[in-house]
């Protein structure tokens, strides 16, 4: 950015942002903005479109006329709870076999089970390879999400710690690379984590501070060529089965039973009748009172990061207080 200024260290005198369409139409022009000490310049055009990708720019001008100018691009978010066509679901909670918890020792409990924790898949036909795929995913709970046997991101203990009574953050995946023509399978494993798990050391309340279960809510958007647009959303049209692992509890540890695992069950052949398969329990579809809200481009706090793998997220979050601001994708600031 400095490359047009004469001398290191020279001050910007103003500053200029445009956010362009990805077509190259201008959406919004702040003008010279001069002022020595801004270190951002607040967005006042017209309303973002969700899931949309914007190109934008920042020009600086320096005391003697001299100018400097950089474009980047950012992708919106969701934005707003209408734009979701997803429901939460998960496992039929009726048929979930409790797991006990240890009986003695410094781990005994004697009145909270723990469950295993859930497989949830959908299988889908592309006629071809999109020209751009985003995974839009959260739950309530703990996730990992697999796109035709391979992981989706490299974070763990996803999406994060939140009050779930103020709002539920989001991960944005770009997936274009992971889907293939013809049949597909988007697939993932939900755990109680902060929802339904043990939180804190008050034996009054050990559990269960928000919720019973863990729930999945996830959208993943296709873009073809020709413009055309296909969404696989989570709904009753998903399959549901039991995990390999028993339990997964922050404080209770995990347990994991290989006797019960079964190869290939994120692949397009794994979701046969007979296999443990049943269809999804549709636990929720009212998403009122969520917006989203203003992340930075990262791995969402309270995660923790691995070895990198496709789909690096971007994160957002709904808030429940009715306030709304864009997301970490949708909201440009020059400075």
């Amino acid at each position: 950015m400095a490359a047009g200024f004469r001398r290191r260290g020279d001050a910007p005198t103003g500053v200029r942002v445009r956010v362009l369409a990805d077509d190259g139409a201008q959406v919004w022009d702040s003008g010279a903005v001069a002022d020595p000490a801004a270190v951002s310049v607040r967005y006042r055009g017209p309303a973002l479109r969700p899931r949309t990708r914007y190109r934008w720019t920042v020009a600086v001008t320096g005391a003697a006329g001299e100018s400097s100018r950089e474009e980047s691009w950012f992708e919106t978010g969701m934005l707003n709870p209408s734009a979701w066509s997803a429901a939460w679901i998960t496992h039929d909670p009726s048929v979930q076999d409790v797991v006990d918890a240890p009986e003695e020792g410094e781990l005994a409990l004697a009145d909270h089970g723990l469950q295993p924790a859930v497989r949830l898949r959908k299988a889908f036909e592309a006629a071809a390879a999109p020209a751009a795929a985003r995974l839009y995913v959260t739950a309530r709970g703990l996730y990992e999400m697999r796109l035709n046997g391979a992981r989706v991101g490299d974070a763990e203990l996803a999406p994060g710690w939140t009050d779930y009574r103020d709002r539920v953050d989001y991960q944005v995946y770009d997936v274009t690379g992971m889907l293939r023509t013809g049949a597909n399978v988007l697939a993932a494993t939900v755990a109680d984590g902060w929802w339904s798990g043990f939180v804190g050391f008050d034996e009054r309340r050990s559990g269960a501070h928000y919720g019973t279960f863990p729930q999945l809510l996830a959208e993943l958007h296709l873009v073809h060529a020709d413009g055309s647009t296909d969404v696989v959303a989570t709904g009753g049209d998903w399959q549901s089965a039991r995990s390999p692992v028993r339990y997964a509890d922050l404080l209770m540890g995990e347990c994991h039973d290989l006797r019960r695992e079964t190869p290939g069950w994120d692949l397009p052949s794994g979701g046969r009748d007979g296999a443990g398969w049943r269809p999804a329990w549709v636990a929720a579809a009212d998403r009122s009172g969520s917006r989203p809200r203003s992340r930075r481009r990262s791995a969402p706090s309270g995660s923790c990061r691995r070895g990198r793998s496709p789909g690096s997220p971007a994160t957002g979050s709904w808030s429940t207080s009715g306030r709304t601001s864009p997301d970490a994708s949708g909201s440009p600031r020059a400075g």
